[in-house]
């Protein structure tokens, strides 16, 4: 978990390094698809800062999947469907 108190593409950035590192650390040598609204804390509505991002994560072994909101700021597709896990 994360805490910061502006919306901040470098904390993003620094969180997401922190945990594919620590995957990595531990044994986890998938790729890992990461997925993200791309809010400003994830690059933004930034063309340049996503291109930097995609490069970035690529040399850690994982990729950004884009989720764009829906009208009611919920991110399409970010929930199961379904009948629930309990």
């Amino acid at each position: 978990m994360a805490l910061s108190y502006e919306l901040s593409s470098f904390f993003g950035a620094m969180f997401l390094t922190l945990v594919l590192l620590w995957l990595r650390a531990h044994g986890v040598r998938w790729r890992v698809k990461l997925r993200m609204d791309l809010g400003s804390e994830f690059c933004g509505p930034s063309p340049k800062k996503q291109r930097e991002w995609k490069e970035a994560l690529r040399l850690l072994g994982s990729e950004i999947e884009p989720v764009r909101k829906k009208g009611d700021g919920t991110a399409s597709g970010s929930h199961r469907k379904g009948p629930s896990l309990r």
